[in-house]
C-alpha cells in the first residue's frame, strides 16, 4: 500500500489529505506575514528614498533663503547707516535735484550689491517716500506713479518692517516671474523710503529642480499663484489634495509656500507591480504546499505502515516488523489480535461439534478490534490536534495496559472487579480525548467484586452511553456516566446510565428488539447488540442487555446470573 492508494480509496476523506490541510494553513500563516513584510517594506524603502529627493531639495532652498535674507539684511543696515543714502532718501525735491555723484554712487552700489548677493537677483529698486522716486539697476528711473512695476509697492503689507511679495513683472520684451524682498527703510529710525531686492524664481530654482519634480509657490490663501513647470499642475488645485495624491516637502517664505512634489508612485508601472506581487504569492504558496507535503507524508508514515500492515494480514501474510515507536507497538499488538482473531475464525469452520464456544470467542475477538480501532482513531486525532506529548504518552499506556488484558486468549470469564478496573482505563483513556468534558461513577458493593462474567462486556455499554448519548449534549450540559453494580438471589445486575438525550420510543423499541433477538445487526448500537448476544449464546436467553429511558436518563442493563 502507498500513499497515492490511499488518497485513490478514500480521496478527500482520507487523513493525508487532512495532513496537508493543517500543515499548509500552519505553514502559509507565517509565509503569508513574510509576504506582506517584503511588500510593505518595498513601498516604504521606496516612498522614503523619494521623499528623502524632495526633502533634499527643499533644505538645500531653505538654507538658500536663509543666507540670501541675512546678506539683505545686512544691506539694508549698510544703506540705513550710509550719509549718501540718507541725503538721498531725505530730500523732498525732485529727482533733478540730486548730484551727479550721488546718484552714480547709488546705483554703482545697488549694482554691486546685486553682483555680491548669494542667488539670482535679478534687480534692485530704492524708492524714496519723500520724492516718490524710484531708482532701478536694471531700467530707467522714474517717478512712482509712472514706474512700470508695482506690485511691491501696491501690497496690502508694503508699510510693514519686512515683507514678500511674489509678481510676473513684465520687463521689456520678457515675463519674470519676481519674488520681491521688500524691506522699508529707516535712517535714524525715521522711516524715509523702501528698497527692493527682485529675485528670478525660476532662474533660482534651476539648481535645486529634478526633470520630474515641481515646484509650486502657494499665497496665504492656498492658491497657486507660481509654477516652475507645467507637471502635475491640473491636479495641483489646493494644499488638501496635494497632500493625498502627491509626495510633498515645504519651505516656507514668509507669507508664502513652496512646495516641492511628485506623484506618489512606486517608479515602477501598475502592471509590473501588481505581477511581481502576484508572482510572489504563487511562490509562497507554493513553498508552503511543498513543504506540508513533505511534513504530511513524514507524519502519514505511521499511518500508512499501519495500513500496509493491515492489509498484508487480511491477504494471509504476518507482519514482522519491529518495535520501533508507540504506534508500531499499537499496530504490531493490534495485528496479533486481527491475526488470532482470523485463526479462530478459520477454526470455527473447521469445527462443528464447538460451535457454540467457538461463537462466543469469535463474538469476543470481534469486539476486541472494533474497541482498537476506535481507540487508535482516538489517539491519532489527539496527535493531530494536541501537542501535549504527556496526554499522548498516557493514553498509549492505558491503550497498551487495555490490550494486554484483551490479548489473554485463554481466558473467557474474569472476576467482576478485574472487568471494572480494565473498563475504568477505558474511560481514562476516553475522558482525556474529551478534555474531562463529562463525570463518571463507579457503585461497586464490596460484595460482589468476585463475581465471574464475560470478559470485556462493560465498556461497550459504556462506549455506547458516551457515543450516543453523552457526545450529544449542549456545550453547556456537563455529561454524567453512571455505573451501577447490584444482586438479586441469583443474578446480578449491570446498570451504565447516561444523561444524555432520550431515545424515541420507536427506535427504543427497535433496539430492544435486536437486543432480544437479532439475525443482523444495525449499523448502530453494534457494541451493545454483540455484548447481548454473546451472553445469550453463554447463559441461554433469559440473559442479556436491554435499554430503557428515564425520566432524565437513558440506562442499559445487563443481566447475568451468579457464577464464582
Amino acid at each position: 500500500m502507498n500513499i497515492f492508494s490511499d488518497l485513490k480509496s478514500y480521496r478527500w476523506n482520507s487523513l493525508f489529505v487532512k495532513y496537508i490541510k493543517i500543515t499548509f494553513l500552519v505553514l502559509f500563516v507565517p509565509f503569508f506575514i513574510i509576504y506582506i513584510f517584503l511588500v510593505v517594506s518595498f513601498f516604504h524603502t521606496n516612498i522614503t528614498q523619494q521623499m528623502q529627493s524632495l526633502n533634499n531639495a527643499s533644505e538645500k532652498i531653505s538654507y538658500q533663503f536663509e543666507l540670501i535674507t541675512n546678506h539683505l539684511s545686512a544691506i539694508k543696515s549698510q544703506i540705513e547707516s550710509d550719509t549718501v543714502f540718507k541725503k538721498y532718501l531725505s530730500k523732498n525735491t525732485d529727482i533733478t535735484n540730486v548730484s551727479p555723484q550721488e546718484s552714480s554712487y547709488i546705483r554703482n552700489y545697488l549694482l554691486t550689491c546685486s553682483q555680491n548677493i548669494s542667488g539670482n537677483i535679478h534687480s534692485i529698486y530704492l524708492y524714496s517716500d519723500n520724492n516718490n522716486y524710484v531708482m532701478s539697476t536694471k531700467h530707467s528711473s522714474s517717478d512712482i506713479n509712472s514706474f512700470f512695476d508695482l506690485a511691491w509697492y501696491n501690497d496690502k503689507n508694503y508699510n510693514e518692517y519686512f515683507n514678500v511679495v511674489y509678481s510676473p513683472s513684465y520687463y521689456p520684451q520678457t515675463t519674470k516671474n519676481v519674488l520681491s524682498f521688500v524691506y522699508r527703510l529707516q535712517p535714524d529710525g525715521n522711516p524715509s523710503g523702501t528698497i527692493v531686492f527682485n529675485i528670478d524664481i525660476s532662474e533660482f530654482l534651476r539648481n535645486f529642480i529634478d526633470t520630474d519634480i515641481n515646484a509650486v509657490l502657494y499665497d496665504e490663501y492656498n492658491d497657486i499663484v507660481y509654477s516652475y513647470n507645467d507637471l502635475y499642475l491640473d491636479s495641483l488645485t489646493s494644499q488638501k489634495k496635494l497632500k493625498l495624491t502627491y509626495f510633498d516637502s515645504e519651505t516656507d517664505i514668509a507669507r508664502y509656500s513652496l512646495h516641492f512634489v511628485k506623484p506618489r508612485s512606486t517608479g515602477f508601472s501598475t502592471f509590473s507591480i501588481l505581477a511581481a506581487l502576484i508572482l510572489m504569492l504563487l511562490v509562497f504558496i507554493l513553498a508552503a504546499f511543498i513543504m506540508s507535503v513533505y511534513l504530511s507524508s513524514f507524519l502519514y508514515s505511521s499511518i500508512n505502515r499501519i495500513i500496509t500492515n493491515l492489509h498484508n494480514v487480511l491477504e494471509g501474510h504476518i507482519s514482522t516488523d519491529e518495535e520501533i515507536d508507540e504506534i508500531s507497538h499499537i499496530s504490531k499488538n493490534m495485528l496479533n489480535i486481527i491475526t488470532k482473531s482470523k485463526i479462530y475464525e478459520r477454526e470455527l469452520e473447521a469445527k462443528a461439534l464447538e460451535l457454540k464456544g467457538e461463537q462466543i470467542r469469535s463474538m469476543q475477538y470481534q469486539i476486541n478490534p472494533h474497541f482498537l480501532f476506535n481507540s487508535l482513531n482516538t489517539i491519532n486525532m489527539v496527535a493531530m490536534t494536541t501537542c501535549d506529548n504527556n496526554d499522548l504518552s498516557t493514553m498509549i499506556i492505558l491503550l497498551s495496559d487495555i490490550i494486554e488484558n484483551v490479548m489473554d486468549s485463554g481466558t473467557t470469564f474474569v472476576p467482576l472487579h478485574f472487568e471494572i478496573d480494565t473498563t475504568k482505563k477505558y474511560t481514562d483513556l476516553l475522558a482525556i480525548t474529551q478534555s474531562h468534558q463529562f463525570d463518571i461513577v463507579w457503585n461497586l458493593p464490596n460484595n460482589l467484586k468476585n463475581y465471574s462474567i464475560p470478559k470485556l462486556i462493560i465498556q461497550p455499554l459504556i462506549e455506547n452511553a458516551f457515543e450516543h448519548g453523552i457526545k450529544h449534549l449542549p456545550h453547556d450540559v456537563r455529561g454524567l456516566i453512571k455505573i451501577n453494580v447490584s444482586e438479586t438471589n441469583s443474578e446480578i445486575k449491570i446498570e451504565v446510565s447516561n444523561n444524555g438525550p432520550l431515545i424515541p420510543y420507536n427506535d427504543l423499541k427497535k433496539l430492544n428488539d435486536h437486543l432480544s433477538n437479532s439475525k443482523q445487526f444495525p449499523k448502530k448500537h453494534i457494541g451493545l447488540i454483540n455484548t447481548s448476544m454473546r451472553i445469550k449464546l453463554i447463559y441461554g436467553d433469559k440473559y442479556g442487555c436491554s435499554i430503557r429511558n428515564t425520566a432524565t436518563d437513558v440506562v442499559s442493563t445487563i443481566v447475568l446470573p451468579k457464577t464464582f
